[in-house]
């Protein structure tokens, strides 16, 4: 089986922004790597993903027990999978590595030191290049633009396919609604006034995929509102950018999806960004802030207002093109086959080494002057000075660097409580020493314990047995003597039926007394009878009678 390219996907979504690129690949040497946790819904769509693209899949743990290893991984970061002793899992199934960016905001994490682990980064365009080649300058860095969106150039789908789709009213405009997870969130203190617009126009939000898995609560906030909430976390943006008249984002890659569609975007501001873990200084999604309208939550109730403001999108035309060309190569459709070409040009120079040789990045050079001013007019003393236009790339430079610097500052913090750590450490040598040998003894003296403890459950077991054995004895004596006493009450109610039947006898054998008196006395007057001659001759005269002479009626 040809192993050339593996597609590495944690979450299902993530196939959105592969999609294009693998229409410009060989199928048949394609495969979806599945990074997410087996039997999960997201394992379950990247495998839906793979059938209907006709490529392979193979979970990315067996195919490390099985000691697989593609010509080229390309992933969207290497923490799709964990790391062992600080090295990545990832390189270990490809012999070259690939990252594709899918988003222009959050700088901090963006130049994660992790980067040092890919050979090459394909990026969207001047200004990621040019940040990436200061930041990771043994990486090699390719424009390619935005291939998650080629088909938006298409027109597929429709913008009628789409509201059908999402039962929205097309006589109306709609308002798109994408904001990120986690603390840069807009959906608590934005809700509200976003939903009141489904009073006049369509609005539709999808969340971050962390928000539903992460974020349950405020999930069910968004679900109970009146908004269009799109349930489906690997549902491809560019159907919802087909239908947008609006954008509203606050960080991450939404703002650029609506640059690079065309579409107005209003940024909705949380407290602390600046300082949020991974924007950092002179991140994108905050640079943005310097061109773009954006509301902070004490000026949320605004929304409406800027949204419908015609006039000011109408005067940011010419300052949102000059952003599209700073950050994107092109916006013609073009960028999958890009992409696809330079993954094939790095598989075929898997004979190098497995990973490149990175130096560490120095941030005390400046960074180059790449990046040219973003000419976009004047700043209009007349617009809030939240959104002022003439802002340039070189100050975000700056801004970047200032972030480092300050990494740098803490993580020198962090070394210095490291070594106070390693000082007490040194200095608890010989407590723990102390503790282990107390701990020795008293393992001793828990083991003496236990053969003590064994010797009196043996003996209780032992009684416990003979007590077993008495019990056992008492309850068949119980037994006997409940069969004893049964008996005994039979003999008591045999003896009773027994005197009764005496007792009648005593009466049959008066009554018998009585009728052998009667019988003797009469036996005694028969015998006086018999005793008289005139009884005698008349009873021979009877005799002879009734034997030789006829029957007459005798004198009386």
């Amino acid at each position: 089986m040809s192993r050339r390219v593996a597609l590495a996907l944690h979450l299902s979504e993530l196939a959105n922004h592969f999609r294009n690129i693998v229409a410009h690949l060989d199928r048949s040497e394609v495969t979806l790597l599945d990074c997410a946790p087996e039997g999960s819904q997201e394992s379950l769509s990247i495998a839906r993903f793979a059938a209907q693209w006709g490529v392979a899949t193979e979970r990315a743990d067996a195919a490390l027990a099985a000691g697989h290893c593609y010509d080229v991984v390309v992933s969207n970061q290497m923490q799709v999978l964990p790391f062992d002793d600080g090295v990545p899992r990832l390189t270990r199934l490809g012999r070259r590595q690939v990252r594709l960016l899918y988003a222009l905001g959050k700088l901090r994490w963006n130049l994660s030191d992790w980067n040092s682990h890919y050979h090459r980064i394909l990026c969207f365009g001047p200004y990621q290049r040019a940040l990436f080649q200061w930041a990771f300058p043994g990486v090699v860095v390719d424009e390619v633009g935005y291939p998650r969106f080629d088909h938006f150039f298409d027109d597929e789908p429709t913008r009628d396919e789409a509201m059908r789709r999402f039962g929205l009213d097309p006589a109306r405009r709609t308002v798109v609604w994408l904001p990120t997870y986690g603390s840069l969130s807009s959906i608590d203190a934005y809700l509200g006034p976003v939903a009141s617009l489904t009073a006049g126009c369509n609005v539709i939000v999808k969340a971050h995929p962390g928000t539903p898995l992460q974020e349950p609560e405020r999930w069910a906030r968004l679900c109970g509102s009146s908004i269009k909430v799109v349930e489906q976390s690997d549902l491809d943006n560019v159907v919802l950018f087909r239908i947008a008249d609006w954008v509203l984002a606050d960080y991450g890659g939404s703002a650029f999806g609506a640059l690079y569609t065309r579409k107005p975007v209003l940024l909705l501001n949380a407290p602390g960004d600046l300082f949020a873990a991974d924007t950092g200084w002179g991140s994108a999604d905050l640079a943005l802030r310097r061109w773009l309208p954006n509301l902070d939550p004490s000026q949320a109730e605004r929304v409406g207002e800027l949204l419908f403001d015609d006039s000011l999108w109408a005067s940011l035309s010419s300052t949102r093109s000059a952003l599209r060309r700073e950050l994107f190569t092109d916006c013609d459709g073009g960028s999958g086959q890009r992409a696809a070409a330079s993954i094939l040009e790095e598989a075929g120079r898997h004979g190098g080494t497995p990973r490149p040789s990175t130096p560490a990045l120095d941030r005390s050079r400046e960074p180059p002057d790449a990046l040219l001013e973003l000419r976009a007019g004047e700043s209009d003393s007349s617009a809030p000075a939240h959104w002022a236009v003439g802002y340039r790339w070189r100050d975000a430079w700056r801004w970047a660097d200032q972030g480092l610097r300050e990494r740098d500052r803490q993580l020198a913090v962090g070394r210095a409580r490291t070594r106070a750590l390693e000082a007490e450490r040194t200095l608890d040598g010989q407590r723990i020493a102390e503790l282990e040998s107390a701990r020795t003894e008293l393992q001793s003296r828990l083991e003496g314990s236990l053969s003590e403890s064994a010797r009196l459950q043996d003996a209780l077991a032992h009684e416990s047995a003979s007590h077993a054995r008495e019990v056992a004895a008492h309850a068949q004596a119980r037994t006997e003597s409940d069969a004893l006493r049964n008996e005994l009450a039979a003999t008591r109610g045999e003896l009773r039926r027994t005197r009764l039947e005496c007792d009648q006898a005593q009466v049959d054998r008066a009554r018998t007394a009585d009728i052998l008196g009667n019988a003797e006395a009469a036996l005694a007057r028969l015998t006086t009878a018999l005793d008289s001659p005139r009884f005698l001759l008349g009873h021979l005269r009877r005799v002879l009678r009734n034997r030789f002479g006829p029957r007459r009626k005798e004198n009386p």
